[in-house]
């Protein structure tokens, strides 16, 4: 009964016009603030371990969907040739335990680091700031708010193609689209 369907991205408005069976008005896609950035040197203060370390980084809510169980996965894959590479998880939620778990699994140990939620919206930028490359394992995401976080940061985010990364990301520019069958 809606008068009118506004979706997050193109993507998302072939699914939605397919799904309500009547075209889309218009793609309105979020952002984030242009002079919004993250300060490494105050990530490092907090966490004086991460510095001189390469970072690979995830933020989200640790839930199935967002797949930090790969995350896991490629950071012992790097960090086994290497040894300066760890894997920061900036987020919380029900798997926390479980993934911690995967982590010791992994023999992680201090190549990961679980900093569960981090309220302040600046604090997050100063991860986004410091690390070498963001990673979204999410699949077919209707937009992915990370993506434009870490790149007002400045940084690349590897991504798997669909959805909203489509929007979010300009492949060998901005970021790295993945085939989702590589996953």
């Amino acid at each position: 009964d809606a008068d009118r369907l506004l979706v997050l991205s193109r993507e998302f408005a072939s699914w939605t016009a397919e799904i309500y069976r009547r075209p889309v008005d218009a793609v309105v896609p979020p952002g984030v603030l242009p002079d919004a950035r993250g300060d490494p040197s105050r990530l490092y203060a907090r966490h004086p371990a991460l510095r001189d370390r390469r970072i690979l980084l995830t933020v989200g809510k640790l839930i199935p969907k967002k797949s930090v169980d790969l995350f896991l996965r490629v950071v012992a894959e790097i960090g086994a040739t290497n040894p300066d590479v760890v894997g920061v998880v900036v987020g919380d939620g029900p798997m926390r335990e479980s993934l911690q778990e995967t982590a010791r699994g992994l023999s992680l140990g201090d190549r990961v680091v679980f900093t569960g939620l981090v309220p302040r919206y600046e604090e997050v930028l100063d991860y986004y700031a410091a690390c070498d490359i963001h990673l979204f394992l999410e699949r077919r995401v209707p937009f992915g708010m990370p993506i434009l976080e870490a790149g007002v940061c400045g940084r690349p985010t590897l991504a798997f193609r669909g959805g909203g990364t489509l929007d979010t990301i300009r492949d060998g520019e901005t970021g790295i689209l993945l085939d989702p069958a590589d996953g």
